[in-house]
């Protein structure tokens, strides 16, 4: 590895950047080739929406479960309660999973 000039500003850059540190010109060509559409590739299709669900069901889960565990010894609505938001966020969970699954291909 040596040292060239940038054909830009001047400055001594190794021979194997890619690019001049000082005013970022590209010293080599990429390694990176482009698609044959030139088109650019999606590399996550996932949208804020399904993690904004994920998010939001997971922590429901954790505490519906919370409130189930510290319940469990009591027969009262918020137990059954409980039950029912433990079982929709599950549910729910479950589908934020799947669809995220599936939206990657």
């Amino acid at each position: 590895m040596a040292l060239v000039d940038c054909p830009e500003c001047g400055t001594k850059v190794s021979s194997a950047a890619f690019a001049c540190p000082r005013c970022a010109f590209p010293m080599q060509q990429s390694t990176l080739k482009p698609t044959p559409t030139g088109q650019v590739v999606t590399t996550e299709r996932t949208g804020k929406d399904l993690k904004a669900a994920g998010c939001f069901w997971g922590l429901l889960l954790v505490a519906s479960v919370f409130v189930l565990i510290s319940t469990a010894s009591q027969q009262t609505v918020v137990t059954f309660l409980a039950w029912i938001a433990t079982t929709v966020s599950l549910i729910a969970l479950i589908r934020v999973k799947v669809l995220t699954w599936w939206r990657h291909g």
